[in-house]
C-alpha cells in the first residue's frame, strides 16, 4: 500500500485528512506532518526523516501545501526515487484521489492521478469551467 505523508504549515495536513475521512470514512497509511509557527525547523526536519524512514519499505507520496514552503522544501531534500514522489498544491480534491486510488496504482500512476485530480478540482464554481 502507498503510504500518504500530507505535510503543511500549520494544522492544514490535519484539516485535510479530517475532511477527506468525513467522505471516505477512517484510512490508514496516512500520516498528517504538520510544521507549527513555534517549532524548530530542524526538529521538524527530524520528525519528517524519521517517519519517512520508518515507513519506506513502502512506496510513499508526500503532498504538500505550498511550493517553495518549509514543509516542501524539507520534503525535497529527501531522495525523490522510484519509492518516493512529492507533489505540492494539496488540496482535497488530490487527497480524494490519493485516497482511493492508491491501492490500484504505481507511485508513478497515482503521482499523475492526483496531480490531475488537483487541477481538475480548481474551477470556477458559477461557470463550471
Amino acid at each position: 500500500m502507498i503510504v500518504l505523508i500530507v505535510m503543511s504549515h500549520g494544522d492544514l495536513c490535519e484539516a485535510l485528512i479530517e475532511t477527506a475521512e468525513l467522505i471516505l470514512g477512517k484510512q490508514n497509511h496516512i500520516i498528517a506532518m504538520g510544521y507549527g509557527a513555534s517549532e524548530n525547523i530542524d526538529t521538524y526536519k527530524d520528525r519528517v526523516y524519521k517517519i519517512i524512514y520508518e515507513n519506506c519499505s513502502n512506496p510513499i507520496l508526500i503532498l504538500t501545501d505550498l511550493f517553495g514552503g518549509s514543509p516542501c522544501n524539507i520534503a525535497l531534500q529527501f531522495p525523490i526515487n522510484e519509492k518516493v514522489e512529492c507533489i505540492t498544491g494539496v488540496n482535497l480534491p488530490m487527497l480524494v484521489t490519493a485516497l482511493t486510488e492508491r491501492e490500484n496504482s504505481s507511485i508513478e500512476e497515482l503521482k499523475e492521478k492526483c496531480i490531475n485530480a488537483g487541477r481538475e478540482g480548481i474551477l470556477c464554481a458559477k461557470c463550471g469551467n
